[in-house]
């Protein structure tokens, strides 16, 4: 008996760990730096091409990165999808693989993924600003621009979906709980 409390424990304490990456919006991102931010928050559009930006709760170049992309926010079609990596292992998981992908070794932030390029940092408005919205207005101007961060988030071997190990443990959850509940009715 012993064995299969321990064994419940210990998939209860797997399903806690199997989580999914969380991206915010970048008014959501503004919002948690305490930033007011003017843009309009846009759901995500499919048809629309993204850019992606990894960052790290406080950290000053994030915070400055935040408020340019909130001044160009609503002059671009794109999605602007912001990954927390500081404090989230999953995400900062899901960041080291997206720099593999590119074939960087990732460790500091913010870190911006425009179509096919990656910039590093944030300095200012007038150096990283204009290298940012060039590469927008270029993602914007591509017929069929290529997500690498998409393709990371489809592939089965990148990404662990929580719906089918979710469903593994309760089916054997449901197979020990029926099983028990046999023994017990058979011994009385």
């Amino acid at each position: 008996m012993k064995k299969i409390l321990m064994g419940f424990l210990a998939m209860f304490l797997f399903v806690g760990v199997v989580k999914a990456e969380t991206s915010e919006t970048l008014k959501e991102a503004c919002q948690a730096e305490g930033l007011t931010c003017n843009h309009t928050d846009k759901a995500y559009d499919e048809s629309l091409p993204s850019v992606y930006i990894f960052r790290g709760d406080g950290c000053p170049h994030c915070i400055a990165l935040l408020q340019f992309m909130s001044t160009i926010a609503d002059k671009y079609k794109v999605n602007i999808v912001v990954y927390e990596v500081k404090n989230d292992k999953d995400n900062w998981n899901f960041y080291k693989k997206v720099g593999a992908k590119f074939k960087q070794n990732v460790s500091g932030y913010p870190f911006t993924v425009i179509g096919d390029k990656t910039i590093d940092g944030f300095g200012t408005a007038e150096t990283t600003g204009k290298e940012v919205e060039e590469a927008i207005k270029t993602l914007v101007a591509t017929e069929e621009p290529y997500d690498v961060v998409a393709d990371v988030l489809d592939d089965p071997v990148e990404t662990i979906s929580r719906g089918p190990v979710l469903a593994f443990i309760f089916g054997i959850i449901a197979v020990i709980g029926a099983v028990l509940g046999y023994r017990i009715m058979t011994k009385n």
